[in-house]
């Protein structure tokens, strides 16, 4: 499984803490303390982040990567050249985002993948849920169709 966070546990003095994993842009790298996410921190340089003030003893703090995945790290135009740094960058990004997400699935429910997983012909359907939300405490806006995506993987 890949790295895409660290756990410790504070000691009252330490502020130092290292970053165990790869992160595209230092906007990425984010701290919680006792599940709670903090910006009162800098990176010392491009492996260490420097919380402002030592936490308290036994506080956890977590250092972990988020992503951006709101635009794309490069974009192609017609007729432009495409630069292998930028496909890179590009597929770094999608990595690194399925990456968090994996993991984030498998902290909240235990899960445990040993070996690779072959996934032919996988379909994604969603639900047009609007008759199943009325008796539930959620609000959404607008309506929701069915929408059908498939993709095949080796």
């Amino acid at each position: 499984m890949a790295v895409t966070q660290k756990k410790y546990t504070a000691d009252g003095s330490t502020t130092k803490y290292s970053i165990t994993f790869e992160y595209l842009r230092e906007s990425d790298v984010k701290v919680s303390l006792d599940g709670v996410n903090t910006t009162a921190f800098t990176l010392a340089n491009a492996t260490t982040v420097n919380l402002n003030v030592a936490p308290a003893s036994g506080v956890a703090v977590r250092v972990f990567r988020s992503t951006d995945n709101e635009e794309l790290e490069s974009r192609f135009f017609a007729g432009s050249a495409i630069r292998a740094s930028d496909l890179n960058k590009n597929f770094e990004q999608t990595l690194f985002s399925v990456q968090e997400v994996l993991n984030r699935f498998i902290d909240r429910t235990q899960a445990i993948f040993e070996n690779i997983i072959n996934m032919v012909n996988f379909f994604i359907y969603i639900l047009d849920c609007r008759e199943y939300t009325n008796s539930l405490p959620i609000k959404t806006k607008g309506k929701m169709k069915r929408r059908y995506l498939s993709f095949k993987l080796d």
